[in-house]
């Protein structure tokens, strides 16, 4: 299967649909991804590992995608077990359960499951998702981007969020995208008109109608991109302008220079000290040369004195 694939590896294009079904066929084979396992975090990893080869023997999917494919396979699986849950296990008894058993899991993994759902103290009471067929769920936000890039369309995050949020002829698709795109509107027609489409201030207003981003995701961005990838490393204050940079790098070439001058001046007095060492070693071996020689003479003369003064005694 040819897919196409954005900068963040995102599948887009036409065959989007069919890959993200693909995926799902993955993740509800209970004979490669089991449900007997609590969380997608303890699946063995070879298992993982097999899923991730038969998508890229099947598929065009490029190495770097294997994170993002990955996680889209975990969140279908996980939304698959809820759903076998609901439909398998709430309000009935364990005859019940074990009286039809779903072709993608065997009978044992039934059992595992059901006596794992029965021995659970508390059920818990998360609301399900239910995927609706609304333009977010039918087209990534990945492929709204990229349509609105084609189209001509400003492509910033409040922009995309409203994008998303309306139909084809630009109505909102409900009355709760209705209010958030009216307070929108209200908020961009407080600012002056040459600010409304600085993207700082588009995205200061998002932030303040809808809050916080919630952790290690990007609004309008899909599945995948982390806020780092888009934003890269979060700078703390004071922010790093043109003026801050370029004091910065004073800072730095000045405390460089510093530091070599210190460790040349350092150098330069081992090697005087080094030198004023071999001159008075020289020094020393001159003296002791001259006293040397000094010695010799003096003691040639006394043998000489005492030669002659025998040879006169004889006589």
């Amino acid at each position: 299967m040819e897919v196409e694939w954005n900068e963040y590896m995102q599948p887009i294009g036409v065959n989007r649909s069919a890959f993200m079904s693909y995926l799902g066929t993955l993740a509800r084979n209970g004979m490669r991804l089991p449900l007997t396992y609590a969380k997608w975090s303890n699946m063995d990893q070879h298992l993982v590992d097999y899923v991730w080869k038969e998508i890229e023997y099947n598929t065009n999917a490029p190495p770097g995608s294997r994170r993002n494919c990955l996680k889209s396979v975990a969140d279908m699986w996980r939304d698959w077990k809820s759903r076998m849950k609901r439909k398998y296990y709430n309000g009935k008894t364990k005859e019940e359960c074990l009286a039809i058993v779903p072709q993608e899991i065997s009978v044992e993994q039934l059992k595992v499951l059901v006596e794992y759902w029965r021995n659970l103290r508390k059920k818990q009471a998360k609301s399900y998702d239910v995927r609706t067929s609304s333009s977010h769920w039918e087209k990534s936000c990945a492929n709204i981007r990229r349509e609105m890039e084609e189209d001509g369309k400003p492509t910033d995050t409040l922009s995309v969020y409203i994008e998303m949020r309306t139909d084809l002829g630009g109505n909102p698709k409900d009355d709760y995208a209705a209010a958030l795109i009216h307070e929108f509107n209200k908020k961009l027609n407080d600012l002056p008109m040459e600010e409304r489409n600085l993207v700082e201030k588009r995205d200061k207003i998002l932030m303040d109608v809808l809050g916080d981003e919630g952790h290690g995701r990007v609004r309008t961005r899909g599945s995948g991109p982390t806020p780092s990838e888009i934003y890269g490393k979060k700078v703390t204050s004071p922010e790093l302008d043109s003026s801050y940079k370029e004091r910065l790098r004073s800072e730095i070439v000045q405390d460089l220079s510093k530091e070599f001058e210190d460790k040349f001046n350092s150098m330069n007095s081992q090697i005087e000290f080094l030198k004023s060492q071999l001159l008075l070693s020289q020094e020393q071996e001159q003296t002791m040369g001259a006293s040397t020689s000094h010695i010799n003479a003096t003691t040639a003369d006394q043998v000489h004195h005492m030669s002659t003064d025998h040879e006169v005694s004889e006589h």
